[in-house]
């Protein structure tokens, strides 16, 4: 009977090792895993800093540059160009109303040299 006790004993005491060991190896496993994630979070964590750091770099620059075209002058329209352009568009204009007249005078003289030829058509 001591024998049997000493082996349920000893049985009891493996199962219970058998279960810490299982334990512990998923404990292991759960915190590999977490280790892992952890890593990828810390190497995402790493290339959104870098981004952010340039990025903030970018808009520093965009900044200098809108301060430096905020302190231009305005630009002063210059009249003698603009009066330039409008006499040219008047020009421009004057001719195509011309164009317009001679093609009108062109229609007019072949419209009366088809009448004549119909008409010499029909006379003879």
């Amino acid at each position: 009977m001591a024998d049997a006790a000493k082996q349920s004993a000893l049985e009891t005491a493996r199962a219970r090792l058998e279960t810490a060991l299982s334990a512990l190896t998923h404990g292991v496993a759960n915190s590999r895993t977490a280790l892992d994630e952890s890593a990828a979070a810390a190497q995402e964590h790493t290339v959104l800093a870098k981004r952010v750091e340039s990025l903030e770099m970018e808009n520093l620059k965009l900044h200098e540059q809108v301060a430096a075209y905020a302190l231009q002058p305005e630009p002063v329209p210059d009249d003698t160009k603009l009066a330039e352009a409008a006499e040219e568009i008047t020009e421009l204009r004057r001719i195509v109303s011309q164009m317009e007249q001679e093609k009108t005078a062109i229609k007019a003289d072949l419209d009366k040299a088809i009448f004549d030829l119909e008409t010499m058509l029909e006379d003879a």
